[in-house]
């Protein structure tokens, strides 16, 4: 399956292409996808001197999920209770549920039965309880192949204005988990302009090769 809109692939890109002196942090990377044209651009941390990659990305708009989705049943899918969940919407490509805080640290998905949703994949959020971050979520998408992604910068182009208007910012810090890694990503709904969504995340360099092909 391929995905119109991978934040993390176009995130790892931007971060790679700096990384190996391709590109400087003055410039403006554009990405022709399946979405459309996606501008990267490069932010120094004062402090820290770390480089974080700014993506302008289309906003995700939800609404009602209506009748297909039966609480009790997707409640059931991701191993909770049906009252643990407040809200459920359907965006461009996902299912966006909001559940719970309490509920949240206790999601046990069934992911035979998650892949029975006819959407790329289901973004679980809920606000968070801590000062450093504003929202938490996970993202599963055993429909295409991906059980769950450990950051997934398209579905936070719905949580952020999602969430924006009962937050009351503008600007959101999100966290989203995995069992085994996970990942922090700002939105700002400001900067980039009506109907899209500026997302800022980190790079990080955990492997290095070199590909050689025959003469």
């Amino acid at each position: 399956m391929e995905v119109k809109l991978c934040g993390h692939a176009t995130l790892s890109t931007a971060f790679a292409l700096y990384d190996t002196g391709r590109v400087t942090t003055s410039q403006t990377l554009h990405f022709h996808t399946l979405s459309g044209v996606l501008v990267c651009r490069f932010e120094v941390q004062t402090e820290t001197h770390k480089v974080l990659v700014l993506m302008d990305f289309p906003e995700q708009p939800t609404e009602p999920a209506g009748s297909t989705v039966v609480t009790n049943e997707l409640a059931s899918a991701l191993g909770i209770q049906p009252n643990a969940i407040v809200d459920v919407k359907r965006a461009t490509t996902d299912l966006l549920v909001r559940v719970t805080p309490e509920a949240f640290p206790t999601l046990k998905p069934d992911f035979v039965r998650l892949a029975k949703y006819d959407v790329r994949g289901v973004g679980v959020t809920a606000e968070a309880l801590t000062d450093t971050v504003d929202i938490q979520s996970r993202f599963f998408a055993p429909r295409g192949g991906v059980n769950e992604d450990p950051v997934t910068g398209s579905a936070h182009c719905a949580f952020g204005p999602y969430w924006a208007p009962m937050l009351k910012k503008t600007t959101i810090k999100a966290q989203q988990f995995t069992p085994i890694r996970g990942g922090y990503i700002t939105l700002d709904l400001v900067v980039a302009g009506p109907g899209r969504v500026l997302l800022k995340g980190e790079g990080i360099v955990v492997l290095r090769g070199q590909l050689s092909s025959s003469p």
